[in-house]
């Protein structure tokens, strides 16, 4: 089958990437590899990331053709990359398939950061359970990103005290973790927000009281936009805000 005369004509790689992509997330593989392999042979200049990315394609559409993985030559890291490939095409069950082919915990952690990063939050966390002991008991750079995503899925739930006990923790084992300080400052304006708003609600304070009170508010309010914009927290793409659940949609939206 031909491709459209733009595309034929067009040889710019970031397009390429993107047309390859398209075709793998619409179940077009084989027309995906033909023409990996036809791009890849053409006798003209190619930069080293673009070749790396047609190597890493290439391999994800021989898996998504059922070529055993063992038939292929991937490295330990080649395998991470991956993870993060297929997860960022939307081709979760493919990554599962290559954590459960090499069943480790740097794999393991790699999806989870990877699902959350591209908005897949209730995998990862759903995820993240099984890492709980590990969580406690390593110090990785691996391990203390899972505990920062394991804090942020607290703060978005609204858990804002269990949320700060990790973020604090994260501070007193790296002072320099910036993003860890601003999670707990967000976590306690935050829970000071709603034991205020909860008190007008319970207490139907007097008038000079429910004045002070919003004046109270609108001085945590303030200062939690400052907090939002150092960016401590993490941000989604359009494309991968789609993959969010309803609540960190409305958390986000809170916070921006």
């Amino acid at each position: 089958m031909g491709y459209s005369p733009f595309c034929e004509n067009n040889k710019s790689e970031s397009y390429r990437e993107i047309y390859l992509e398209s075709l793998i997330r619409s179940g077009e593989i084989e027309k995906a590899l033909s023409r990996i392999q036809e791009w890849t042979a053409e006798e003209i200049a190619k930069s080293s990331s673009f070749m790396e990315s047609m190597s890493q394609l290439s391999i994800i559409c021989q898996l998504r053709m059922n070529v055993p993985i063992m038939d292929l030559i991937l490295s330990h890291i080649r395998v991470a990359e991956l993870i993060h490939r297929t997860v960022a095409l939307g081709l979760l069950d493919l990554a599962e398939t290559l954590v459960n082919k090499y069943p480790d915990n740097y794999h393991q952690s790699e999806l989870i950061q990877s699902l959350y990063k591209h908005g897949y939050v209730s995998t990862a966390k759903e995820k993240l359970t099984s890492f709980h002991k590990l969580l406690l008991n390593e110090k990785s750079c691996s391990v203390l990103n899972l505990n920062f995503i394991s804090a942020e899925i607290l703060h978005d739930e609204g858990r804002y005290s269990e949320a700060a006990e990790i973020f604090e923790s994260l501070v007193i084992s790296n002072p320099d973790m910036a993003r860890a300080r601003f999670g707990a400052a967000s976590c306690y304006l935050l829970d000071a927000i709603d034991n205020l708003t909860g008190r007008i609600t319970i207490y139907n304070p007097s008038e000079e009281d429910r004045m002070r009170i919003e004046r109270y508010l609108s001085d945590i309010t303030q200062s939690l936009q400052i907090i939002t914009k150092s960016g401590w927290h993490t941000v989604w793409s359009l494309e991968q805000q789609r993959n969010l659940p309803d609540q960190v949609v409305e958390q986000s939206a809170l916070l921006h």
